[in-house]
């Protein structure tokens, strides 16, 4: 964590000012002097596949090893896969959390100005990565590393037939604790997020 000084608030508004100021023309020539374009993108990816709605809007970490080039990084994901922070499955499969009102200049100026990029990435992922058989394999196979003793603790707490609350909102279970309301979402995200991907490049 840097300090929190002049100098790495000048650092941080160089950037800020890039993202706000240029024009397209600008964003795009400029851009990997300013950003890691490798990491931008696939941090957009990520988000989308996942429903990230917290990550476009507040949740976003940036990290520069020289004060020049920043990166962005994924943090707090507790709203993704279509559940919100409570455990409640909130969110529908096509929404896009890029063009929610909330969003950036940045992602605004992304999809205009690297939609080839995106694309090209994108379905480079999905062919192995992000294919909904390993998004899938992935969480069977992280909820079998978790001691069948800590998934009882989980849910003698946080069981939906518990009547509990927190800050107003009623806990209704965790998702982890059955993973089938993600299998579902995984195959209609990917679907949805494929024809949005496509569509940037027609």
């Amino acid at each position: 964590e840097g300090e929190k000084n002049q100098e790495n608030y000048d650092k941080l508004n160089r950037l800020i000012t890039f993202i706000k100021d240029s024009s397209d023309e600008e964003f795009k020539k400029e851009f990997n002097n300013y950003m890691n374009l490798d990491a931008t993108i696939n941090y957009y990816i990520m988000g989308n596949i996942a429903c990230l709605k917290d990550n476009y809007n507040h949740n976003m970490l940036l990290i520069t090893y020289d004060g020049k080039i920043w990166y962005p990084t994924l943090y707090d994901m507790d709203v993704s896969w279509g559940t919100n922070w409570f455990g409640e499955e909130t969110y529908k499969y096509d929404e896009d959390w890029t063009h929610d009102g909330n969003t950036s200049l940045l992602w605004e100026k992304l999809e205009r100005c690297f939609k080839e990029d995106i694309n090209n990435r994108y379905f480079e992922l999905r062919k192995n990565e992000l294919s909904e058989d390993n998004l899938i394999k992935e969480f069977e196979q992280f909820k079998k590393s978790i001691p069948a003793r800590i998934l009882k603790l989980e849910h003698d707490k946080y069981n939906k037939d518990v009547n509990k609350t927190y800050n107003g909102h009623e806990i209704i279970g965790i998702p982890g604790e059955d993973i089938s309301q993600i299998k579902k979402f995984i195959k209609k995200r990917t679907t949805y997020v494929d024809k949005k991907i496509e569509s940037l490049v027609k």
